[in-house]
């Protein structure tokens, strides 16, 4: 049986990886500038096999940089 102190490490260290993955997450679908949600729409191209990925901020109409993506 595991001392009551090691369980808790581990609690603590679970918590802090999921805070983390939130926090890449969070950076990912929020705005830079206002911290408004993203909206996202995506084009697809079936001749060369790819998706381009464009989002635009809600709240202050930013636009981020087209992303393209390809399919396998």
């Amino acid at each position: 049986m595991r001392p009551l102190t090691d369980a808790n490490d581990a609690l603590n260290q679970e918590r802090k990886q999921e805070d983390l993955r939130l926090g890449v997450i969070e950076r990912f679908e929020k705005c830079p500038y206002c911290h408004s949600k993203l909206i996202f729409t995506h084009d697809l191209n079936l001749q060369s096999f790819e998706v381009t990925e464009n989002g635009r901020c809600s709240g202050c109409g930013m636009h981020t940089n087209p992303r393209k993506h390809s399919l396998q």
